[in-house]
């Protein structure tokens, strides 16, 4: 094996990764392991534990070191495939699963040969692609055995979320551009392109968002689809809509349409977050703190609620001008 390896504790999962004072960082080393990872694959055990029940199998389809294949059958007691193209991972996997004393099935087959050799095989399936995941969701639609579990990531987050909104109309049909809502807007996107893809009806049980990925956890069925479209003025008003055609905001000036995207509910709303921040700065006002803000708006009969993907974002269901009430 041509890998220089160190001996790590992940949960109660040890595992052999590459040394990253030695090759400096992973994109450098033969078989790639990310330590900033560790938060996420802690939740991907406890979700996994959760929603699946135990010997159900699941499939990490682009493995790497085996860490998250490894710990879901170490520590959620599933029955557990990993794949991977490169060989040397595939055998940094059974050494992991070695030292672990579990059983994983392990196989080097590019991700969509994989997924098409198994089909209705798995009640999850954990894709955590460099970029974007889009080629891999058909095959694992077919691959997911009825109201099985996906477990997506996705690292194309400016495309996803607005930033670049040329990329995204190119990569995934869908119209965007610059927000104050980008984390939810890329997962709602991305939830589209899952739904879209797999024909499946999407019930997200997971969703985590940062600076350098998108997560979600959806369990899949078949029945109705969530697609519309969001009509967003740069007075911050917005609303959810069934189709492009164009809209006129209270404020007077036109609204721009993302879409088509996913509408089904977060936190019980399908409205995205207010930043409250930007809300402050455009209106040229006091920012009141969040919570008291919150229970403002409840003591008024409305929903509302931290958002979270953003430390000052709301989610409420008070008119626009009910929020606007409480910035002094």
């Amino acid at each position: 094996m041509n890998v220089r390896l160190v001996k790590i504790t992940e949960g109660k999962t040890k595992l052999f990764v590459p040394d990253l004072l030695f090759y400096k960082k992973p994109g450098n080393a033969p078989v790639f392991y990310n330590p900033a990872m560790e938060k996420e694959r802690n939740n991907a055990v406890q979700i996994l534990r959760i929603y699946l029940k135990k010997k159900a199998k699941v499939a990490d389809i682009l493995c790497g070191t085996g860490a998250r294949a490894v710990r879901y059958a170490n520590e959620c007691g599933l029955i557990t495939y990993a794949n991977d193209i490169s060989p040397t991972a595939i055998e940094v996997t059974r050494k992991n699963a070695k030292e672990n004393s579990v059983t994983v099935r392990t196989s080097i087959l590019e991700a969509n040969e994989f997924l098409r050799k198994h089909k209705k095989k798995f009640d999850a399936i954990d894709i955590d692609p460099f970029g974007s995941p889009l080629k891999f969701l058909k095959n694992a639609g077919d691959s997911l055995r009825k109201r099985g579990l996906l477990c997506i990531t996705a690292t194309d987050i400016g495309t996803l979320d607005g930033y670049f909104p040329k990329k995204c109309i190119e990569r995934y049909g869908i119209i965007t551009a610059q927000n104050s809502f980008p984390s939810e807007l890329g997962i709602r996107n991305l939830l589209f392109i899952i739904q879209k893809k797999t024909k499946k009806t999407l019930d997200p049980i997971g969703l985590f968002a940062n600076a350098h990925y998108l997560r979600v956890y959806v369990k899949c069925d078949l029945g109705k689809k969530y697609v519309g479209y969001i009509a967003y003025c740069e007075c911050e008003r917005r609303k959810i809509c069934s189709s492009p055609k164009s809209q006129k905001c209270k404020c007077g000036k036109k609204m721009k349409i993302f879409g088509p995207t996913w509408i089904g509910k977060i936190q019980g709303t399908e409205i995205p977050y207010y930043d409250i921040h930007v809300l402050a700065s455009k209106y040229k006002k006091k920012c009141p703190s969040i919570d008291q803000l919150i229970e403002k708006l409840k003591a008024f009969g409305y929903l509302a609620e931290r958002s979270m993907f953003c430390g000052y974002g709301l989610k409420t269901n008070a008119p626009f001008e009910k929020i606007l009430e409480h910035f002094s």
